[in-house]
């Protein structure tokens, strides 16, 4: 039986190669033969070639638009998730100060003296 998996999807502020990145086919035989693939999708790319796979953190009323964020992750020989299903999220530690601006990290979930 599988079983489905919670991940944390590491985001990055600057691109990385596709040859090098987890999301991609590492691995197979296509990548050996240098046909790489995103499990994000889209067509195949070159090994050297930069992530063009981005998200936009959601923009709120209460600051600029924050940055474009890469789903860019170095693959060290275990991390690939090729053909891998899981939960994905960003934690509020893990972003940055724009970011957790817009979701509101310091903002707690319970109003100090509410709690019962």
């Amino acid at each position: 039986m599988s079983v489905k998996p919670s991940l944390l999807l590491i985001v990055s502020l600057a691109p990385g190669t596709c040859g090098t990145c987890r999301h991609a086919n590492q691995g197979t035989a296509d990548f050996a033969e240098r046909h790489i693939f995103c499990v994000r999708g889209g067509p195949p790319r070159q090994p050297n070639q930069l992530c063009n796979q981005n998200m936009m953190a959601v923009p709120t009323l209460y600051g600029p638009v924050v940055p474009n964020y890469y789903y860019y992750e170095p693959y060290d020989g275990a991390n690939c998730t090729w053909h891998f299903s899981g939960d994905y999220r960003i934690l509020a530690e893990d972003a940055d100060p724009a970011m957790r601006k817009c979701m509101q990290a310091d903002r707690p979930l319970i109003p100090a003296g509410t709690e019962t």
